[in-house]
């Protein structure tokens, strides 16, 4: 399904460190644009000091001066925030520490991810009118012209935090907050949502104090168990001021004692241990996003805000039980797309729709086709009044736009909008087939996608992996966009064992010549299984590229290597042939 994969270093010549490093951690990081002794201080030894004034943003001296006024006179303040995790988090954030601060009158609200869908929206901006003076967007509102200009016209003071970028025109409001409008001189934009709406916070929490108008407010730590999850989950930068606050935001979560976290991180079995942004992403994310996906009464703000721990108990067991369902939902997408390609296999892009799918797991359902097929997805659910709803992701080395292709294809859409790696979209299925000829011409006209490619950050043997460098390495994150989880390149390793695990993902065992001995783990492997029981049996030396993590178990914790990909020392292993791996020994 897809083509070879390239390794290729992500440094071809590596000069000395200018620091005392180990050479693999000094080849990350001077990979990664660190190779002066303040640049490498900055990124190894950054604290809270580091952090950029949040009067910085554009806005916010407005901003701040009116929820003053608004804390004075005790006035009613609605905090509207996007239904996604970076919404929902940065609404939680603001919610705990506005009210730490002293505000009394706070009223949350969202839209609902199916029923409503993105968006500040008329109805819900009307009943706000009616209870509340002034009104904070978390995540929201920059695109929302026309419904907040109204809004502050007709007497609601509305404030805008937001990041994502605009259009040609901006809302005409009290205050907007957007590191990434055009004309803000903050430097901070890599801020997700709830960063900006951290950073309001910071702002008004200094503006009490230095007003005397509070004595003992809340501190801002405690509110970055909060801030970690949205910033993970919007795949924003994890450098500057999202690595520091990252960094501390995960230690906070380990040590919450928020009732909805504990209760998760306990049902996870994540409780007790240092949390990584791995373990956001991949274990605490998915759960509470399967509720805004499945649409119940019980949303994801509800388990980040609730005070009682026997109630988050039952919460969090809703959460699992939906999450079987959405895993459940999001398979049965999958084989019924899979069938309908593999009947037609898609050239330079796929697109498929059902009226089986489920409108809250397509966008898991595309990132899983265009990973397989190492192309663009697209996948749509059809509706009985024939209206598809769509969502489309690239591959994750592709440097493809899906906002270009759905603006090439926009004369066949309702609407559409997103980002370059991930979009949504609308149209009837009387414009399927004008949809589907327009990407075709969009896609047949960008020049060829060069190869596929695994960047690695260094090489070594196996006995350079050692409890040392973990240390190292742990030292290196929090891991995440544009500064990502380091991928090592081991040679002359000796496979010895392999074992199909539940779910088709297998567990190696490599040996060294020096004896060294070290577990290895890959999910969903594009390996033939003819090849890798050459290697098995063979003997031949193979190669790999590692991602290096702890595996823990029974209250052990032990390191191992999560493969990204497998081949023999001179020759590459194909990836075009399906998997059925068996136990090999």
């Amino acid at each position: 399904m897809s083509d070879p994969l390239l390794w290729v270093p992500r440094v071809e010549d590596l000069p000395p460190s200018p620091l005392p490093l180990p050479h693999m951690v000094w080849s990350v990081l001077y990979g990664r644009g660190y190779s002066t002794p303040d640049a490498l201080q900055k990124c190894l030894k950054s604290t809270l000091h580091d952090l950029r004034n949040p009067f910085s943003l554009d806005g916010m001296e407005s901003a701040v001066s009116r929820l003053v006024t608004a804390f004075k006179k005790k006035e009613t303040v609605c905090v509207y925030a996007d239904f996604d995790l970076d919404g929902t988090s940065g609404l939680a954030l603001l919610m705990t520490g506005l009210q730490g601060l002293g505000f009394e009158k706070l009223i949350p609200c969202q839209p609902r991810r199916l029923e409503e869908g993105y968006g500040v929206h008329v109805n819900l901006i009307e009943n706000i009118r009616q209870t509340a003076q002034v009104l904070v967007t978390v995540d929201v509102g920059t695109s929302a012209v026309e419904v907040l200009t109204q809004a502050q016209n007709q007497g609601l003071d509305v404030i805008v935090t937001d990041h994502h970028l605009p259009g040609k025109t901006l809302p005409e409001v009290l205050a907007l907050i957007n590191p990434n409008k055009g004309h803000c001189p903050s430097g901070l934009h890599h801020l997700a949502g709830v960063g900006v709406a951290f950073y309001l916070f910071l702002a008004v929490r200094r503006a009490l104090l230095e007003q005397d108008l509070i004595k003992d407010p809340i501190n801002p730590k405690s509110l970055l168990d909060f801030f970690v999850i949205g910033t993970i989950t919007d795949m924003v930068d994890l450098r500057d001021e999202n690595r520091i606050l990252t960094q501390h935001g995960l230690w906070q979560l380990t040590h919450t004692q928020r009732p909805g976290f504990r209760a998760l991180l306990e049902k996870l079995d994540l409780a007790e241990r240092p949390l990584t942004s791995q373990d956001v992403a991949l274990r605490i994310a998915p759960k509470l996003n399967a509720l805004s996906r499945l649409e119940t009464n019980l949303r994801p703000i509800d388990i980040l805000l609730e005070t009682e721990q026997s109630r988050a108990y039952e919460m969090v067991d809703q959460v699992l039980a939906l999450n079987a369902e959405r895993v459940r939902l999001q398979k049965s997408a999958e084989s019924e797309a899979m069938e309908t390609l593999l009947q037609k296999k898609p050239k330079n892009f796929v697109w498929v729709r059902s009226n089986n799918f489920h409108r809250g797991v397509i966008g898991l359902v595309a990132t899983k086709l265009s990973q397989q097929w190492n192309l663009p997805a697209f996948v749509g659910s059809l509706d009985s009044t024939g209206r598809i709803v769509g969502s489309s992701r690239v591959p994750s080395l592709s440097n493809i736009n899906l906002v270009e292709a759905l603006t090439a294809a926009n004369v066949a859409l309702e609407r559409f909008g997103g980002h370059k790696q991930a979009a949504g979209f609308e149209l009837n299925t009387t414009k399927e087939e004008e949809f589907s000829h327009l990407l075709t011409k969009h896609f047949s006209d960008l020049p060829p996608n060069p190869p596929s490619q695994f960047i690695y950050d260094a090489e070594g043997e196996l006995e350079d992996i050692s409890a040392e460098l973990m240390g190292w390495h742990e030292h290196l994150g929090p891991f995440g966009a544009k500064f990502e989880n380091p991928i090592y390149r081991l040679k002359n390793l000796q496979l010895s064992q392999c074992k199909e695990m539940r779910g088709g993902h297998l567990r190696l065992s490599f040996s060294s010549a020096k004896g060294h001995k070290r577990i290895g783990v890959w999910f969903s492997p594009q390996q033939n299984q003819d090849q890798v029981r050459e290697f098995l049996h063979s003997k031949k030396k193979v190669e790999a590229l590692v991602e290096l993590e702890w595996n823990h178990y029974q209250g052990n914790k032990t390191l191992q290597l999560q493969i990204k990909d497998l081949r023999a020392c001179s020759e590459r292993c194909s990836r075009e042939q399906t998997a059925n791996f068996l136990n090999s020994d």
